[in-house]
Parts: structure tokens; sequence; C-alpha cells
């Protein structure tokens, strides 16, 4: 059995880095950091699973799904394939899912 890796909402909160030049990005990021961490905590857990649980079976499925098809609200994002691509490659590598030779083939 492994060990979950702890809540990124149970992690110590470290200041944004400003180089002593803060920006309104850096408030504006803050301020979305702040207003998502009172949304964790406040939010009733979804069918008695903790919000703040990725559930990696989902997002697989997901992922899946739309590797080599998009749905059809994302024709506007055409021209965008090639990061989609990108981004759904680099989050089956974060979930730890490898691709068959068959998949990489396609």
């Amino acid at each position: 059995m492994t060990a979950l890796a702890p809540s990124i909402t149970s992690l110590p909160r470290s200041p944004l880095p400003s180089n002593s030049h803060p920006t309104d990005t850096l408030y504006e990021q803050a301020d979305t950091e702040d207003l998502l961490n009172t949304l964790l905590e406040t939010i009733a857990p979804l069918d008695g699973a903790d919000p703040t649980i990725l559930r990696r079976g989902e997002h697989n499925v997901f992922l899946g799904s739309t590797l080599f098809k998009l749905p059809g609200g994302y024709v506007a994002l055409d021209a965008s394939k090639p990061w989609l691509f990108f981004w759904t490659m680099h989050s089956l590598d974060i979930l730890g899912i490898a691709l068959d030779q068959e998949m990489k083939r396609r």
C-alpha cells in the first residue's frame, strides 16, 4: 500500500516571489489562491470524498477521451491543438500513466 501525498491545502503557504517588486499579477494570484483555499475549506465533500484528493481514474478517462479527438466545444481552439496535446500528455505523465505502443504509434 502506498501512502497518499498530502493535500496541497495542508502544505505550508509560502510567500509569492516578488524580487522586492510586487506586481498587480502577484496580487491577483494571491487573491485567487486565497479564494480557492476558502472555497476548498467550505465546500461539502462530493459523495463523501475529500474534494482536494485527485481522482486519478476520472482524470485518466477524460484525458484518454480527448487525446486524439477533442469534444465539439473545442472547435474554436483548433489552432491550439498542439498545445492541448502537449498539456494532455503532460497531465498523463504527472499521473504516472504510460502509453502503450499502439497509442505511441498513433
